[in-house]
């Protein structure tokens, strides 16, 4: 027979005779020293999820040293049957615990890892209990532990990352609170001044000033001095009544193929060298920069990234001078620019599209109007247009003449011919935007035939028509 929780051995009455000591005993005394300072190595390595079942030879050291690296959480598990008292060891890498129940039922030990904690069961349903008095820590993670009733807790209203201790309330009524440079605050200060005035450290006690005031219904802040600020958005108007806005002093910034003013630490540039400046870089829209110029170099014209009065590329000089805004995404436009020298910026070069008749146009439908000169314009635009043309028609009729886009008359004339078959000429002209057609001169004789002439004078330029893009 052998006892329960150890296995020692039971000899029965009248056996082993003179071979007690070489049997029982001597194996009983082995299993005691066992019980009392031995060790059971159990490698979790790969294990996770899984119950491992000891056996009774496994049980009767006083250590079970665990170790490995294991995939998840390992329970070991006491035969049932048997009971007495562990230490377990959690010596595994990983950050996974380790559990210890007996197959019998009850509650199980769940031991950190690096932990060592001493358990016992009976080897009953009571389960497994830790016998040490080690207490849990409350409430959830960087939550500083305070005795409530005897037991640790926690709160989210007092909390330490390693670094940092975050309070809800501080109460330092009794004793105070030290401070890194020693000095200890008992009580709290009371604020100075008058209401709304804003609490500033005025030698190491608060003090207010009318000159800085903060109202909580309206969230205005209101001075009355000078304000200076390092990196402050406004989120909504800055209003200044008999004020001003002070910016930083000038700042250079040397020219670039993309010169980026907007990252300048100052609204005031003043931009150097004569390297040819294509674009201002990419900030937010709505940021401005007045900026000077110290020398010549070339601002090229670009109809999105760098927009230019004239629309035409400008060759500055030293202190010529103009403000810049951003439209956001690289783009830049120019508002103002003017030359130290006072002169204006060069008018833009008119391009014109000129046209005239290569051939007579018979009008000879009384209730139309037949087409002469024309240019294909296009429909983007502003335009000036001018032009005559040349008719002929019998004695004492009237013929009628139209500038127009085909939809939109720009102006109209007519005449009265004195003689059979004499020619005469009608001058027209007028601007349109947007044209919704290419220009023209159209020509109308409501009592028969008429035709409009492209060379009675022998130079072939008797009907044309001239178009200017002005906008």
């Amino acid at each position: 027979m052998t006892t329960a929780n150890k296995g020692l051995n039971q000899p029965g009455y009248n056996t082993e005779v003179n071979t007690w000591g070489i049997g029982s005993l001597n194996d009983n005394f082995g299993y005691i020293d066992l019980a009392l300072g031995g060790s059971t190595l159990l490698n979790a390595t790969g294990l996770g999820g899984t119950t491992v079942v000891l056996t009774a030879a496994q049980c009767r050291p006083l250590t079970l040293a665990i170790s490995g690296t294991p995939a998840g959480v390992v329970t070991y598990s006491v035969p049932a049957g048997i009971g007495g008292q562990w230490i377990v060891r959690n010596g595994t890498t990983g950050g996974y615990a380790v559990r210890v129940q007996s197959a019998a039922g009850g509650t199980y030990v769940t031991i950190n890892a690096g932990d060592n904690v001493q358990v016992s069961c009976d080897g009953t349903a009571s389960g497994m209990v830790r016998n040490d008095t080690t207490a849990s820590a409350g409430g959830s993670n960087t939550q500083v532990q305070y005795n409530n009733a005897g037991v640790l807790a926690g709160s989210a209203n007092m909390t330490f990352d390693g670094t940092v201790l975050t309070a809800h309330t501080l109460d330092a009524s009794t004793g105070g609170v030290v401070f890194p440079d020693n000095t200890t605050q008992t009580t709290a200060a009371a604020p100075a001044g008058s209401d709304t005035q804003v609490q500033f450290n005025d030698g190491g006690a608060f003090a207010g000033d009318a000159g800085l005031v903060f109202n909580k219904t309206t969230n205005a802040l209101t001075t009355t001095g000078l304000l200076t600020a390092a990196g402050a958005t406004l989120s909504s108007t800055l209003t200044m009544t008999a004020a001003a806005i002070n910016g930083a002093v000038r700042v250079d910034v040397a020219s670039a193929t993309t010169c980026a003013i907007g990252a300048a630490a100052s609204n005031y540039v003043r931009i150097t060298g004569t390297t040819t400046i294509t674009g201002m870089g990419t900030v937010a829209s709505g940021i401005y920069r007045d900026v000077v110029f110290d020398g010549a170099l070339t601002l090229t014209y670009n109809a999105t990234s760098l927009i230019l009065p004239t629309a035409a590329n400008i060759t500055t000089a030293a202190g010529d001078t103009a403000g810049f805004v951003s439209d956001g995404s690289g783009n830049w436009r120019c508002l103002w620019y003017t030359r130290a020298s006072g002169q204006p910026l060069p008018a833009p070069v008119l391009s014109a599209i000129t046209n005239s008749l290569s051939a007579d146009v018979t009008c000879n439908n009384t209730a139309l109007y037949f087409d002469g000169p024309s240019v294909a314009q296009g429909t983007t635009g502003t335009w000036f247009a001018s032009g005559t043309v040349s008719v002929s028609a019998p004695q004492g009729q009237n013929v009628w003449a139209k500038l127009w886009d085909g939809t939109t008359v720009i102006a109209s004339a007519g005449f009265l011919l004195n003689a059979a078959n004499h020619s005469n000429t009608i001058a027209l002209s007028g601007y349109l935007a947007s044209p919704a057609g290419n220009l023209r001169i159209s020509v109308r004789y409501p009592n028969g035939t008429s035709t409009i002439n492209w060379n009675v004078t022998g130079n072939e330029k008797d009907s044309t028509i001239t178009a200017f893009r002005i906008a």
